[in-house]
């Protein structure tokens, strides 16, 4: 191909080939070695909580190295609209709790603060 620009003409060359077998392999393995991208999940997150209202987040510890507290920073600098709705963070130990504990611990967090509760 051909190319005229402001530095004069020029010709670029590009050399396409079929990959071999062996060679499709290889990048299959390394495409499949690679991990998925945490800000695209947590994006994905947070665009599924865009129809929400107030936003309770569940997560296990607390400090700087707790998950629910980097993700609410995290919606602060990235969705400042999702981050308004954000009304708390409660630290549990389980790292599975059923439909029924999450809506007790949720009654728990509204029962501390009558202001709190959804209309």
């Amino acid at each position: 191909m051909v190319m005229s620009g402001a530095f004069g003409t020029y010709e670029i060359m590009a050399l396409v080939t079929t990959p071999s077998r062996t060679e499709l392999r290889r990048i299959s393995r390394r495409a499949a070695a690679v991990a998925p991208s945490a800000t695209l999940a947590v994006d994905a997150k947070a665009k599924a909580l865009q129809a929400a209202g107030p936003i309770l987040i569940f997560g296990t510890g607390t400090g700087t190295g707790s998950e629910m507290q980097q993700f609410s920073e995290w919606l602060k600098v990235h969705h400042a609209d999702l981050a308004r709705r954000v009304i708390g963070c409660v630290a549990v130990d389980e790292s599975h709790l059923t439909e029924n504990e999450i809506l007790a611990r949720a009654r728990e967090f509204y029962a501390g603060d009558r202001e709190r509760q959804p209309a």
